[in-house]
């Protein structure tokens, strides 16, 4: 069972490590604020019970906690810099855009969008 404290330490661990790790990383934020606090607070909680899986006491703050960061802190890592690359370059977009202007997308003259077969 987890205890009412090992919860709200994964809140407030969570929330800060989001919000630090979106103001920290570098680069274009695609990520959402909500995103980032939202995974922040999950991963937190998942270091959390996997600390006590492993036996760590719920009264014990401090290996609780470091679990709670080193959960926390790749997932939200990882959230930034992995929506940051989903992000469509703007070459894509002005392919889309043109393809769009020739008809809504609709091949010409019988072919297929994927081109000849």
């Amino acid at each position: 069972m987890v205890s009412s404290s090992s919860l709200l330490s994964a809140l407030v661990i969570g929330v800060t490590v989001g919000l630090v790790g979106r103001l920290v990383l570098p680069g274009p934020k695609a990520a959402p604020v909500w995103l980032t606090v939202a995974l922040g607070v999950a991963a937190s909680q998942l270091g959390s019970i996997t600390a006590r899986l492993v036996g760590v006491k719920p009264d014990a703050l401090m290996p609780g906690s470091v679990a709670q960061v080193g959960f926390a802190v790749p997932v939200v890592v990882l959230a930034v810099i992995a929506a940051g690359r989903l992000q469509p370059q703007d070459g894509a977009v002005a392919r889309v855009d043109r393809v769009e202007q020739r008809g809504g997308g609709r091949p010409r003259s019988g072919g297929t969008l994927r081109g000849p077969a």
